[in-house]
């Protein structure tokens, strides 16, 4: 989500490493911050889904996505017309005590963007994987509905304008 609403830092503090434990697998820190291998994981799997895009030519995009399921939010990155990267995720509670919902667990959802006319490559990507859920090919005439595979959690989508 900070990535795909235009955050630029990230800096790289795991607490698994220690003098102690230097291969990354202290896992009872009590600071603040986290680290495991299984978040080394997870940022592998962010990196691969960043370098598959322009990013560099992209800007935070609050006008594609028109509407999301219930209970969840939306970042987008786009270059208008050209390539979208879209992560859809939870709406979650703002402290342990408050009422509300939480991560909605495994789900299906519709989304209708706001895209340009054009033919468009779809690819839904399992963010715990980084594999490819599910692929289409759609055409806009300025909105599309898109109906997500079901995912857990979370879930991005990569679009990109088919060259005709």
């Amino acid at each position: 989500a900070f990535l795909l609403a235009g955050g630029g830092l990230y800096n790289n503090l795991d607490y698994s490493f220690t003098v102690a434990e230097p291969d990354g697998e202290f896992l009872d820190y009590r600071s603040p911050g986290g680290g495991s291998p299984a978040l080394r994981q997870q940022l592998g799997i962010l990196k691969k889904f960043m370098e598959s895009l322009d990013f560099v030519s992209m800007r935070p995009d609050d006008q594609v996505v028109v509407s999301v399921g219930e209970n969840l939010l939306s970042e987008s990155l786009s270059k208008p017309g050209e390539d979208y990267a879209i992560y859809f995720y939870p709406m979650m509670k703002k402290s342990f005590t408050q009422e509300g919902p939480g991560a909605p667990g495994e789900l299906e959802t519709e989304v209708t963007l706001k895209l340009p006319v054009g033919t468009y490559d779809v690819e839904w990507i399992d963010t715990k994987t980084g594999e490819v859920a599910e692929t289409s090919e759609i055409s806009s005439m300025g909105t599309v509905m898109l109906e997500t595979p079901r995912f857990e959690n979370d879930i991005a989508l990569r679009i990109q304008r088919k060259n005709n």
